[in-house]
C-alpha cells in the first residue's frame, strides 16, 4: 500500500540515532499522531506531514495557508500544534522570498518578505515553512529564531544574516529538507554556493551521471562560517524520500507544509510537551 503522497510508508527503526555532535533529534508522537522530531532542549520543534487534518493532497498536517488548502484545516493544524506543545496558539511567521532578510518579530503575525526570524520575547513562538528547503533553529542568549534556507537563500547569504542578527553565542538545529540523494541540480547551484562561501569544501558530487547538491551541508558549513555552533551533524532525513515529510519534488510540486517552529520558554511557561510515545526516527532517510 502506497504511503501519503504517493510514496511508500515509513520505516520505524527500534531506536532513536545519535548524531555525532551534541544535538539528537528524536521522533515524538505526542498527541493523536501528531508527530514531530524534537531535539533534546526545549523551544525548539521541527513538524512532520503526520497527525493533522487536511485532505490529499496536504495530507495531513499542512501548515502553509498558501498552497491551496483549506484555510479551515490549516488553521486548524496548527491550534493541534500548539495545543500539543503547550505554546501559544498565535506565531510570528514571514512571507517567504527566498530571499536574506531578517526580521525581528516582536508580535504573532506575518512579517512581509523575510526568510528568517528572530525572537527576543518570551513565549512567542516564531516559524518557517518548507517542503524541501533546510528548516534552521537557532538559540542563543536572549534569542531564539527561525531560518528557510533553500539554495537561493543559502547563496545570498541568508544564514550569516540570521546568525548576526541572533548574536553572539548562537547553537543552530538542522531539521528534514531533500538530501543530495535526491536534489539534483545545474551547475549553476554549487557556483553560485561557491561564489557566496569561497571558503567551504564543496557540496556537490556527480552521482550516476546527474550532478547533486548537499543542501543540509551546505547550511551546515554557512552556520559554522558566521560563527554559529551546529548542535549536530546534518545527517537528517531527506524530505524527498521519506513520506512522513511534505515535499515539493517528491510530490511533483503539489504538497503541504512543514515548520520549523522554536519559542524562548519563560520560567512559568516552559513545560514540555507529554509525548504519547517516542518513537525510532530514521535520520538519514531511506
Amino acid at each position: 500500500m502506497g504511503g501519503l503522497g504517493g510514496r511508500p510508508p515509513p520505516v520505524r527503526p527500534p531506536e532513536s540515532v545519535t548524531l555525532k555532535g551534541s544535538g539528537r533529534l528524536r521522533e515524538v508522537e505526542l498527541q493523536d499522531g501528531l508527530t514531530v522530531l524534537m531535539p533534546p532542549i526545549p523551544g525548539v520543534v521541527f513538524t512532520t506531514r503526520l497527525g493533522g487534518t487536511s485532505a490529499l493532497p496536504f495530507a495531513s498536517l499542512n501548515l502553509s495557508t498558501s498552497v491551496g488548502d483549506d484555510p479551515a484545516s490549516v488553521a486548524a493544524n496548527r491550534r493541534r500544534v500548539s495545543e500539543a506543545l503547550g505554546i501559544s496558539p498565535e506565531w510570528a511567521m514571514a512571507r517567504q522570498v527566498h530571499g536574506c532578510d531578517v526580521a525581528v518579530a516582536g508580535k504573532a503575525g506575518e512579517t512581509p518578505e523575510a526568510d528568517a526570524l528572530v525572537v527576543p520575547a518570551q513565549d512567542l513562538p516564531v516559524a518557517v515553512l518548507v517542503a524541501d528547503c533546510v528548516p534552521i533553529a537557532l538559540g542563543g542568549p536572549g534569542v531564539a529564531g527561525a531560518v528557510h534556507a533553500g539554495w537561493r537563500g543559502l547563496c545570498r547569504g541568508v544564514v550569516g544574516a540570521a546568525v548576526a542578527a541572533a548574536g553572539a553565542g548562537v547553537t543552530a538545529w538542522i531539521g528534514p529538507c531533500i538530501g543530495p540523494c535526491c536534489f539534483e541540480v545545474g551547475p549553476e547551484v554549487p557556483a553560485r554556493f561557491a561564489a557566496a562561501h569561497p571558503e567551504a569544501p564543496g557540496c556537490s558530487e556527480v552521482v550516476g551521471g546527474t550532478l547533486r547538491f548537499d543542501l543540509r551541508r551546505a547550511a551546515a558549513l554557512a552556520l559554522v562560517a558566521a560563527g554559529a555552533t551546529v548542535a549536530a551533524d546534518p545527517e537528517v532525513p531527506c524530505t524527498s524520500c521519506d513520506p512522513r515529510f511534505f515535499s515539493h519534488r517528491g510530490d511533483r510540486g503539489t504538497t503541504g507544509r512543514q515548520a520549523v517552529v522554536t519559542w524562548r520558554p519563560s520560567i512559568s511557561c516552559a513545560r514540555p510537551p507529554a509525548p504519547v510515545a517516542a518513537l525510532g526516527a530514521s535520520l538519514g532517510g531511506r
